[in-house]
């Protein structure tokens, strides 16, 4: 058997066992597909928000208690996203 006929049916084999997988367990991998990438988008928006706040710090004098705030106001907001 020539390489190209065994690579063809290794191809073939790999797409027939994907195909199962999708009959098998499909829903649930779509199901949880779509909670990672919704939990990664609220990740990607507090990572952006953060480093907004740090920027906003970085650039002004803000005091100890001003700074207690922020990351209490952003530590309940966490909590009720959560």
């Amino acid at each position: 058997m020539a390489d190209s006929e065994k690579s063809t049916k290794k191809d073939q084999q790999e797409n027939e066992l994907e195909r199962l997988r999708d009959i098998l367990y499909g829903q649930q991998a779509r199901g949880t597909d779509a909670q990672l990438n919704k939990l990664n988008a609220r990740i990607d928006a507090l990572q952006a928000e953060m480093n907004s706040l740090v920027a906003s710090l970085e650039n002004k004098k803000v005091s100890r208690q001003a700074l207690g705030a922020m990351l209490i106001e952003l530590g309940e907001r966490l909590q009720k996203d959560s």
